[in-house]
């Protein structure tokens, strides 16, 4: 596994735009919007997101959960018994579910898209919406940009962390830029109005 860099431009989404969508299932938010879940697996408050706060608004919106143990029920799965499980989607939106089991043994159930969809609960989630940002620049395992660039947010109170997205500011920008002649060129290209914003992401 390696590490990836990216910087994504935000554009800003309006309040009255994010309004739209609470409440909505997840399936009907348009595509040129993201969703970044305000809590963590541990039900507290992520901070990977937080400087998204810049660029969106928070919303209550509905996540599709699938109900497999309610499927495993009807099919006479022992969910005990299996070693793996995993799913393969076809296009004609039916879903084959295949587990492997510990002695060996494979089963392979095949649902229609309307079968699939008895299975599957929205759970009301909390989340931070934006539009869908730009990839402008992109690093691969490049160590010395995540420590130095690390070192500058921690001074700012913000550390570093997989998957997080972090504000880059004037100094962030122009430490990013010293250590990269590709990215010093590349950010005189970038067209920023009012109110846009660059992000650093990483994921390894």
């Amino acid at each position: 596994m390696g590490l990836d860099q990216y910087v994504y431009h935000f554009k800003p989404i309006s309040k009255l735009e994010a309004r739209a969508f609470q409440g909505a299932k997840m399936e009907a938010i348009p595509n040129k919007f993201a969703i970044f879940p305000l809590m963590d697996g541990m039900n507290e408050k992520n901070p990977l997101y937080e400087d998204l706060h810049k660029v969106g608004h928070e919303i209550t919106f509905l996540e599709p959960i699938f109900m497999s143990e309610e499927m495993e029920k009807d099919y006479g799965i022992d969910s005990s018994s299996t070693k793996r499980r995993y799913s393969n989607f076809h296009e004609d939106d039916s879903v084959e579910i295949v587990y492997s089991f510990l002695d060996g043994a494979e089963r392979k159930i095949t649902l229609s898209d309307e079968q699939f969809r008895k299975y599957i609960k929205h759970v009301e989630e909390e989340a931070i919406i934006t539009r869908q940002p730009k990839e402008v620049y992109y690093w691969r395992k490049w160590w010395n940009l995540d420590y130095e660039l690390g070192e500058v947010l921690e001074k700012k109170g913000t550390i570093i962390d997989n998957c997080g997205f972090y504000l880059l500011d004037e100094e962030c920008l122009s430490v990013m830029a010293s250590m990269s002649k590709g990215f010093a060129e590349r950010l005189e290209l970038i067209e920023m109005k009012d109110k846009d914003n660059l992000f650093y992401h990483l994921w390894y």
